[in-house]
């Protein structure tokens, strides 16, 4: 399989980058989202605490939810 391309043509396939307001935008959605679920965990554990889940059960469903949103940050990066 042969690829070739020609620089005129690899210019038009270059996107132009997003504006300074954008970027200001998706960072400032980013720190709110990230003070909401910062604030999330706790709130969760007194609720499950209340329900008579253990300290072991309350930690693995918070890591395993820690993962799970890191794990679709990391998929929706990469296909991005």
């Amino acid at each position: 399989m042969v690829v070739a391309a020609s620089s005129a043509g690899l210019t038009d396939a270059i996107e132009p980058s997003p504006s300074d307001t954008s970027s200001r935008g998706l960072d400032a959605v980013n720190l709110l989202l990230a003070a909401a679920l910062s604030g999330f965990g706790p709130y969760v554990a007194v609720f499950l605490a209340e329900q008579d889940w253990t300290q072991q059960n309350i930690g693995f469903v918070l890591t395993a939810a820690g993962f799970a949103g890191l794990l679709v940050a990391i998929a929706g990066w990469s296909i991005a």
